[in-house]
């Protein structure tokens, strides 16, 4: 951003010797953050920096590509509708082609950008839970962890209010297993939550 300016207040200053007057401007838009996420450039650096988010708070990291697209978001689940309160943003699947595996995550656009973050953080988790066949017998605790990721990150980007309403979905399955992991965590630790749900088995 710095040399952008600099660039400007040159530009301007040569335009306006030549010439009297001045607009000149070097346009960068699309790769400065933008506050709201509406294209696929703003998408990819907004991925860029929950991936890091991830693993440095979670050690949750993927192996095989995302595909990150931006448009309307589409699920036939009721119960996936309910939990959103009706406003499905994200939307994950995949696909495998052999032995390929390929994360594809659809987010509406214009999101802004913490609410995009948020949303991307709670789908890349579920992008991980299938790569390392996490918690397939546990639909609600799958959930559950990707709310958990999700409320750390409005947590840590001071949207405190966003994130306790995630707390809230008490009569869905899919929302009070995040006060559970929760409360995982406040005895034990984030380190030993992650290895807990990393190794539930059918058993528990």
């Amino acid at each position: 951003m710095k040399l952008i300016n600099i660039i400007n207040r040159l530009g301007r200053a040569i335009e306006f010797l030549l010439t009297g007057q001045t607009d000149f401007r070097v346009i960068t838009s699309d790769f400065v953050k933008a506050e709201i996420i509406d294209n696929e450039v703003q998408a990819k650096m907004a991925m860029q920096e929950v991936n890091a988010y991830l693993k440095k708070n979670f050690s949750i990291s993927l192996s095989s590509p995302v595909v990150l697209r931006l448009g309307e978001v589409k699920t036939l689940d009721w119960k996936a509708r309910l939990a959103a309160r009706f406003k499905h943003l994200g939307n994950y699947t995949s696909k495998q082609l052999g032995e390929l595996l390929t994360h594809e995550i659809t987010i509406v656009p214009g999101l802004e950008r913490v609410k995009f973050q948020s949303v991307l953080c709670h789908e890349l988790v579920h992008a991980f839970q299938v790569e390392r066949g996490l918690l397939k017998h546990f639909k609600g605790y799958r959930e559950g962890m990707s709310r958990w990721a999700e409320y750390h990150f409005l947590c840590d980007h001071h949207r405190q209010d966003e994130a306790k309403r995630l707390k809230t979905f008490e009569m869905i399955i899919f929302g009070h297993m995040l006060n559970r992991i929760l409360s995982y965590e406040a005895r034990s630790g984030r380190q030993a939550t992650c290895r807990w749900l990393a190794e539930m088995k059918a058993e528990n």
